[in-house]
């Protein structure tokens, strides 16, 4: 699961790390979590996209802090993040 959202979303999670914006924007903007206006009209949950992206997001910010540079976000993006995780997420 993880692997599967770094492959295809990692340079716009890394763009919008570097921007400075929070997971729920992120991962809303991306398709993995319902915004609060469409999951309070239609109910949706987000699922394991939204928990895989949010936790996704908070290493990256975690292990990288607010000066890293887009590169390094990317890298570790493509790397590290998901080892991080427990195997049944990866």
């Amino acid at each position: 699961e993880c692997a599967a959202v770094v492959d295809e979303y990692a340079p716009v999670i890394a763009q919008k790390i570097f921007q400075g914006f929070p997971a729920s924007v992120i991962c809303s903007d991306i398709g993995l979590c319902s915004s609060k206006k469409a999951a309070i009209k239609t109910k949706a949950q987000g699922g394991i996209g939204c928990t895989v992206c949010t936790v996704i997001i908070g290493y990256a910010e975690d292990y990288l802090g607010s000066n890293a540079t887009l590169a390094q976000i990317e890298t570790f993006l493509n790397t590290t993040v998901c080892d991080l995780l427990p195997s049944f997420l990866r």
